[in-house]
């Protein structure tokens, strides 16, 4: 119960920091950050809120993280098409 507390409250918070600007540092887990897309303007002064196309989180993991990653094993596994299953 403590744990679905804890997770509650970070699932409250994360998004309004980075709504406010801030990165959120989760230490060698990594951080997040906001990224915005946008138009293209040639002066930046023509730059306005309505050439924001969207958002998106960015995640850059920490390096114990990557680490861990770079350890990924992988193997192929059987499409339904690849795999054989006989009916009665």
């Amino acid at each position: 119960m403590d744990i679905i507390s804890v997770i509650e409250g970070f699932l409250q918070i994360v998004p309004k920091t980075l709504l406010d600007g801030y990165t959120v540092d989760l230490g060698e887990f990594g951080n997040m950050g906001l990224i915005a897309k946008s138009e293209g303007v040639e002066k930046e002064e023509d730059l306005n809120a309505h050439h924001i196309d969207g958002v998106k989180v960015s995640f850059r993991p920490g390096v114990l993280f990557k680490d861990d990653l770079a350890r990924a094993k992988f193997e192929k596994i059987a499409t339904p098409q690849e795999s054989s299953v006989e009916s009665e």
